[in-house]
């Protein structure tokens, strides 16, 4: 499900990513020079939790009018943009979002990367169009969030945009000066759009869940399982040993025909 404008987003000018987007402001220089977006935090934040769309942030690249700045981010070819630094400036953004949603009052918070639960890209990044990044926390646990980031390509026009890609990222809380587990607010309020953006994020968390419980450094495999391993593996060690045996003898018969020549 791809994420919406809410109706209270504010549209500011590159002289605001840094009140925003802090933590992008420092890394990229096409954020400092981008066109940022948000919704103002409610005026009294609320002990029961905080809205989703707090946390939404967005911010468009000029790539299409800033020749420059294209220039930093283009591939060789003209036309694409560098995938790393991307994927560098995408997990920064994805913090920004997450820290929008576990700050609380002037209690200093950090957040972590836990893990990037999948990253889909439909189509390649174009250095030659308007590049944006729109996210919001999808959902929270006691310390983690998950944050899904949507990945846009602005039309020519400036008015339609075009979805690239989706990526979710899971944020985990800090307290900067100890790094333990921060407690982070609630998500409460929201429309049936939220509650459907709400199940979705269940399912991927049960999903990271049971693949975390299936790992091999927490759960060794069953026999069942080890077992075709083990056979194929018997197999190719039979076969190495056959093939060293037949090399030795083909090896004494060439020293005994050599030995047979020097008498």
């Amino acid at each position: 499900m791809h994420l919406r404008v809410p109706s209270g987003a504010v549209t500011g000018t590159p002289s605001d990513v840094a009140l925003h987007l802090p933590l992008l402001h420092e890394l990229s220089v096409g954020a400092r020079r981008g066109t940022p977006r948000w919704v103002d935090k409610a005026a009294a934040e609320p002990a029961a939790g905080k809205k989703r769309s707090e946390s939404w942030l967005e911010i468009t690249y000029p790539f299409s009018t800033d020749a420059e700045l294209r220039e930093q981010y283009m591939l060789g070819d003209g036309l694409s943009l560098r995938a790393g630094r991307f994927l560098e400036e995408l997990d920064a953004f994805s913090a920004d979002c997450a820290l929008r949603h576990a700050r609380v009052g002037d209690h200093p918070i950090s957040v972590v990367t836990a893990a990037h639960d999948g990253l889909s890209i439909f189509e390649g990044l174009s250095a030659l169009h308007d590049f944006r990044l729109r996210g919001v926390v999808t959902s929270v646990g006691a310390s983690s969030m998950e944050v899904q980031t949507d990945v846009l390509q602005v039309e020519p026009d400036g008015k339609g945009e075009v979805i690239i890609g989706s990526c979710y990222t899971v944020m985990a809380a800090r307290h900067t000066a100890t790094f333990k587990a921060a407690a982070v607010p609630k998500l409460i309020g929201g429309s049936s759009t939220s509650a459907a953006v709400e199940v979705e994020a269940m399912r991927r968390k049960q999903r990271r869940r049971a693949l975390a419980e299936s790992a091999l450094m927490i759960k060794p495999p069953t026999p069942k399982e080890v077992e075709p391993v083990t056979y194929e593996e018997t197999l190719l060690w039979l076969e190495g040993r056959r093939r060293w045996a037949l090399d030795a003898l083909d090896e004494g018969k060439d020293e005994g025909k050599d030995e047979g020549l020097t008498r």
